[in-house]
């Protein structure tokens, strides 16, 4: 809701006022538009930091506003406030939004893809510092499945930085997240050199033993 709103503001009311400015200045709306953000940032780089930390986490929770319970919440606020800020401009998608039970399943999953996405890009610098932990077939199979989550991890943070992400912004990482859950279920399957070799060194005795047996 926060990207929402920010986005209504950036280019449905700041948008008219600075072409308004401009108009009666002679500066370009896009050198107004830049001055304005620099000394907002520059001003209260805190709350910046924390905005961009709050749509990080908005990337993340994909139907969010239609779980029962915080659609029934944002629609009870909006009917007993007065006047909704920006009514006619957001619509009823955000402001009054229609519960789904789907939302129960939609939005845990990608709230831990993003969790274990976090985890698992961290793990990249660990194959960064030590890349003999990549020589068996499990640590390769970790070593891709981290370097797909960052990735993933550095696009939402650049876009959250940069921009107003909105859910539509996630989609461009979903055959990352696709190739994270298939490398991660690859090593889980995986067996280690050391029981193969196991396995390996296993498989003569069996007919050696049988031909014991039979010879006596």
């Amino acid at each position: 809701m926060t990207a929402s709103y920010e986005g209504a503001a950036q280019f449905s009311v700041i948008g008219r006022e600075l072409q308004l400015v401009a108009s009666r200045s002679g500066v370009s709306g896009d050198v107004l538009a830049y001055e304005l953000g620099k000394q907002s940032i520059l001003a209260n780089w805190p709350s910046y930091l924390r905005l961009s930390l709050v749509h990080y986490l908005g990337q993340w929770s994909i139907m969010v506003l239609k779980v029962p319970p915080i659609a029934a919440a944002v629609n009870s606020y909006v009917a007993s406030y007065p006047k909704v800020p920006l009514d006619g401009v957001l619509g009823d998608v955000i402001l009054r939004p229609t519960a789904s039970v789907r939302a129960y399943l939609v939005y845990p999953a990608f709230f831990a893809a993003g969790i274990i996405t976090i985890v698992a890009g961290l793990a990249l610098v660990v194959f960064m510092v030590r890349p003999e932990l990549g020589d068996e077939a499990r640590g390769q199979y970790l070593m891709l499945a981290a370097f797909f989550a960052a990735t993933c991890q550095s696009y939402t943070l650049l876009t959250s930085f940069i921009n107003v992400p909105t859910p539509r912004y996630l989609m461009a990482v979903y055959p990352q997240l696709v190739l994270v859950a298939v490398f991660l279920i690859s090593a889980f399957l995986c067996k280690s050199q050391s029981t193969r070799r196991n396995l390996s060194l296993s498989e003569p005795s069996a007919p050696i033993a049988k031909l014991s047996a039979d010879k006596a």
